[in-house]
């Protein structure tokens, strides 16, 4: 995919090859006009912490699977570990901990179980190799820890160069993103085992596909460091905005960068938010399915035409919903 056409409302832009749109694909940018340019981002150099552990020696009946092998930022990693049934079991990667449910898609066989976890991996984690550390204690209270290498890759992203109107700039307040950022880490940190969906995610809204994940954004000339955590979704005003899986309303709140938002909680600590909305149609506790209502495409935040950024966040943190809109999460 060596070339992209990015197509403002008044000129053309080529830039150098898009993630996730094939080559010559014409994307039609409605949300952030004037766009100025697209420039690569090269990540910068990371400093690691010592090197990962080796791959410990598995304890008797004990097996874990990681899908994929390799993941890269924007991904979710898979962690599947069968043991003895009864056992508890919980991990760690990069900080951060790893919960665990039964695998309901797997047969459970006498005497053993097999458990699922995700984790998802945020537009800016850096590449290197981590360590995956998991712990499982047996119903005789014997504890057995494994350390597994993950080679983590890189992820492309471009530099988007965005002017704001005046009535937009307090957006920029590096104090509100933070907020808002933290705001969004609380309602993305729940975890449930029950999984209420059973197949790949529901398009929130019928529109043109304007902004994809991962790309970071400079606005007025101020870069915040942050990335495009969701999809853009371009639509007339008023267009129904639809669950894109079944689950728990567990926000209906306006913010001030996303505007008026549904946050949708689907369990194993997968969440969905629907955002800029001119109206919301539910209340929080509310149970959805997918395809149900939940509100309408508005422009409310910071946005300067009508459209639904759509977040999918798995494990705490924003991922690139796209894949899972065409393969269910296990």
């Amino acid at each position: 995919m060596r070339n992209c056409i990015v197509r403002e409302a008044h000129r053309i832009v080529r830039s150098a090859a898009c993630p996730l749109i094939g080559a010559g694909a014409a994307v039609l940018i409605l949300l952030t006009q004037p766009f100025i340019a697209m420039a690569e981002v090269s990540p910068a150099p990371v400093l690691f912490p010592a090197a990962p552990a080796a791959p410990s020696a598995l304890a008797p009946g004990i097996s874990i699977r990681l899908t994929p092998t390799a993941p890269a930022a924007g991904d979710v990693m898979i962690v599947r570990l069968t043991t003895q049934a009864g056992a508890s079991v919980s991990g760690q990667f990069a900080g951060r901990s790893i919960h665990f449910a039964l695998d309901e898609s797997v047969e459970q066989a006498d005497g053993e179980a097999h458990y699922i976890g995700l984790l998802g991996l945020d537009g800016l984690f850096p590449a290197g190799v981590y360590t995956l550390t998991l712990q499982v204690v047996g119903l005789d209270g014997e504890a057995a820890q494994t350390l597994t290498p993950v080679r983590v890759r890189s992820r492309r992203a471009y530099l988007e160069h965005v002017r704001l109107s005046p009535a937009l700039a307090g957006t920029l307040d590096p104090l509100v993103n933070q907020e808002e950022a933290l705001a969004f880490a609380q309602l993305y940190a729940g975890f449930t085992p029950q999984k209420w969906w059973d197949r790949p995610l529901h398009w929130p809204a019928r529109g043109k596909l304007v902004a994809v994940y991962g790309n970071r954004r400079a606005y007025n000339g101020v870069n915040l460091g942050t990335y495009h955590s969701g999809i853009d979704i371009s639509a007339v005003r008023g267009t129904p905005v639809r669950a894109a899986a079944p689950g728990r309303v567990v926000a209906v709140r306006e913010f001030v960068i996303r505007g008026l938002t549904v946050v949708i909680d689907h369990g194993r600590g997968v969440f969905t938010a629907y955002c800029h909305l001119s109206q919301s149609d539910v209340l929080e506790g509310q149970v959805v399915n997918a395809g149900d209502v939940i509100g309408q495409v508005g422009s409310t935040g910071r946005s300067q035409g009508p459209h639904v950024h759509f977040e999918l966040a798995v494990g705490g943190v924003p991922v690139d919903p796209t894949y899972w809109m065409r393969v269910a999460l296990p």
